[in-house]
């Protein structure tokens, strides 16, 4: 778990993990006062879709992302498993209860130094969301 200290309260955070993927945002959070007692106790579970019935591999996640970057723009690092909510295409704010879906994250800049994320189905390798500006 991930330990803070704010105010003079101790947080404890455990990210939520679903087939040992994380689930962003998701997960259990306690909160101890100064001298330990229980001061509060939160847990969020977002509903999640099926997962895809084969997994693309990673490399291939990179490939898909390269293709839909504008020029000058490149990816770095490895990709990422996370149970994302999909945003392209959506008209307006997704509620609470639309389900995650399992994705590859793909990381990269801009040609001007920008930093984004690309979010792919993890089976389809469809385009589900970014993070940033591509």
């Amino acid at each position: 778990p991930l330990v803070q200290s704010a105010a003079g309260r101790t947080l404890v955070i455990w990210t939520r993990q679903v087939r040992g993927v994380p689930v962003p945002n998701d997960g259990t959070r306690v909160v101890l006062n100064g001298v330990g007692a229980l001061v509060g106790l939160a847990i969020e579970e977002s509903p999640l879709a099926a997962p895809p019935a084969r997994i693309a591999r990673g490399d291939a996640a990179l490939r898909a992302a390269a293709a839909l970057l504008p020029s000058g723009a490149s990816v770095s690092g490895s990709p990422e498993l996370a149970w994302v909510l999909p945003t392209e295409g959506a008209s307006e704010l997704l509620g609470q209860r639309t389900p995650r879906r399992l994705a590859w994250c793909v990381g990269g800049a801009l040609r001007d130094g920008a930093e984004f994320e690309l979010q792919l189905d993890a089976g389809s390798l469809l385009l589900l969301g970014w993070d940033g500006a591509p």
